[in-house]
């Protein structure tokens, strides 16, 4: 009867009435969810067949794209006939033929955008010719030094570019035999003017100045450098002085000296002969432990302003500077006590003594003259003490345990060169560094 009622009859108690509502109601929402976790696998299941949409291609520029067309190696026609018709009779008459063919090649964009090695490898004959190129970020610059029939350096340069990376300008620009070629760049310089408006809101505006192609080199007969400059306008070269025109004729007579670009400055570096040694002196002279330099050798940095390279009006104060500034004076009022307390070895004093520094009174102000340090040695800065006699003083300063020290001294013989270099006079007061060693500290 139990198995009767609950099976086999119509419910009709109140109890019975609302027992069968409620689990119609469970198995309604039991098949609601049931089919809602159906759709959603449904769906996800779609959108993982389904294909990923890709992300519209972003616009190639038109400088980019001859990059990546000329990816092949690429020669010209008759070129390495001309060339090797050049080398089996080397006259002007064939060099005229080699050059007319060559300009042409370099006017296909194509070979603007090879690298050299590219250009090399696939056309043999400029190696053998000893063609030589020189990029100036912007213009690329082809010679064939050595060659008594070249008188040019090709220019190559774009202008106007399209999508097919052209056209191209090649202009031959005279310049002596003699000359080897050492750094190009093109520079300019920029005007910045700020102007306060209204509620002290800024304004500012920058003009660019004309651009200009620097080229420099050296004499190969007796290494004097050798500067050039072309104006930039339009297509077109113009020579002109007026990048150069402040720099002092003396920097470019050293027979070691090569000139270079950093960034928008000129840089000379000027190379001298070996310094002294500090040994067979007949003193008890303990030797610094760093080593003697190889070369004494400067870094002249010339910023390029109002469309000049100039000299800085004076060198940057930093720390190393203040450090050789007091050391230096400590030794010249013969305060031996003070000057171990700014060196990494004590005995380095008695070098000073041997140049005889110690205590003596210049006839005329000696002057600090920075000098070039080899990238990653432990040295931070090094300076000629310019004494206007027949022997000067070599400073290398360094840190040693996280103090700015003087590393090593070396005794040199005087410099006519760095006399006339700009440097920060020695002799007058001079303020002590704001953070002060402790005495005789270990090497």
């Amino acid at each position: 009867m139990q198995s009767q009622r609950k099976h086999g009859r119509i419910p009709t108690s109140e109890y019975e009435i609302r027992r069968a509502v409620f689990t119609m109601i469970t198995i309604e929402r039991s098949q609601i969810l049931a089919l809602c976790l159906l759709t959603l696998m449904s769906v996800k299941d779609a959108f993982a067949l389904a294909p990923q949409a890709k992300a519209p291609a972003q616009p190639t520029s038109a400088a980019a794209i001859p990059a990546q067309v000329a990816t092949q190696p690429f020669t010209m026609p008759g070129l390495a006939e001309k060339g090797r018709a050049y080398k089996a009779d080397p006259n002007e008459a064939t060099w005229s033929s080699f050059v007319t063919l060559f300009k042409s090649f370099l006017s296909d964009p194509r070979t603007l955008h090879l690298s050299a090695k590219q250009i090399y490898q696939s056309n043999p004959i400029l190696t053998d010719l000893r063609a030589y190129v020189l990029d100036a970020h912007g213009v690329k610059l082809w010679t064939f030094p050595g060659n008594k029939d070249n008188h040019f350096i090709f220019a190559q340069k774009a202008f106007a570019m399209t999508p097919t990376g052209g056209p191209v300008s090649v202009d031959a620009l005279e310049y002596p035999i003699d000359i080897n070629l050492n750094d190009a760049r093109i520079v300019h310089s920029t005007t910045t003017t700020v102007v306060v408006g209204p509620r002290n809101k800024k304004h500012t505006t920058v003009v660019e100045g004309p651009k200009f192609l620097c080229i420099t080199g050296y004499k190969r007969l007796d290494g004097q450098i050798w500067l050039r400059a072309y104006k930039l306008a339009g297509s077109a070269l113009a020579q002109t002085t007026e990048p150069f025109m402040h720099v002092p004729a003396s920097l470019l007579q050293g027979g070691s000296s090569r000139a270079f670009f950093s960034g928008n400055n000129l840089v000379i570096g000027m190379g001298q002969s070996e310094p002294a040694s500090t040994s067979g002196t007949g003193e008890s002279v303990k030797t610094p432990v760093t080593s003697i330099p190889s070369s004494s050798s400067y870094q002249i940095v010339l910023k390029f302003e109002a469309n000049a390279f100039t000299l800085a009006d004076k060198p940057q104060n930093d720390g190393p500077l203040s450090v050789a500034q007091f050391f230096v004076k400590t030794i010249l009022e013969g305060r031996s006590d003070v000057a171990k307390s700014w060196v990494s070895d004590p005995a380095l004093v008695n070098i000073t003594k041997y140049a005889g520094l110690l205590g003596k009174t210049p006839a005329k102000p000696y002057k600090l003259v920075a000098m070039t340090v080899i990238p990653g040695s432990s040295v931070m800065a090094r300076y000629r003490l310019v004494t206007f006699e027949s022997q000067d003083l070599i400073i290398d300063i360094g840190r040693v345990k996280k103090e700015t020290k003087v590393k090593g001294l070396f005794v040199a013989p005087s410099d006519p060169i760095a006399r006339n270099l700009n440097g920060v006079p020695v002799g007058g007061p001079v303020p002590q560094p704001e953070i002060a060693p402790t005495a005789n500290p270990e090497s």
